[in-house]
């Protein structure tokens, strides 16, 4: 059977309800630009494009979060997900950045089998009780 491969897409319609939520708890116009860099998240990237978040970026370092860094000209957000998590590089980068991120929200949701089986053997891919693991995706904002 074929099976559901639209979590990512879940994930980045939700992610742009929750950056719009939060722009309007910091009183910022509903009209004003964002910044969403995508670090490590190809679809996730896509479907933020196709969703309508216009200033969607891949992001291959986190230089513009480091503390020497200037302050972001627009309200800037940092997506993460499991490429990201499993990158020592971004590890590092993260710790760097700490001070300036400040999570909002992580969402979980589940790969479909095929993606699974880029990381898994096939006999990983499902627990005892044929539950499959859980990805998750972590939305930052850049202080």
């Amino acid at each position: 059977t074929w099976q559901d491969r639209r979590g990512m897409a879940r994930v980045a319609l939700q992610v742009k309800s929750d950056i719009e939520q939060r722009l309007s708890e910091l009183g910022v116009p509903r009209d004003a630009d964002f910044v969403v860099d995508v670090y490590g998240e190809p679809s996730l990237y896509f479907q933020l494009r196709r969703a309508g978040v216009e200033l969607a970026l891949p992001a291959s370092s986190l230089r513009f979060a480091q503390p020497d860094a200037p302050p972001p000209p627009y309200p800037t957000f940092l997506l993460s997900g499991p490429h990201a998590e499993r990158s020592s590089q971004y590890a590092e980068q993260l710790q760097t950045a700490q001070p300036r991120l400040k999570l909002i929200e992580s969402y979980e949701y589940a790969p479909s089998d095929l993606v699974l089986l880029n990381d898994l053997h096939p006999r990983e891919i499902r627990d005892a009780e044929g539950r499959s693991p859980l990805y998750r995706v972590q939305l930052y904002e850049v202080q």
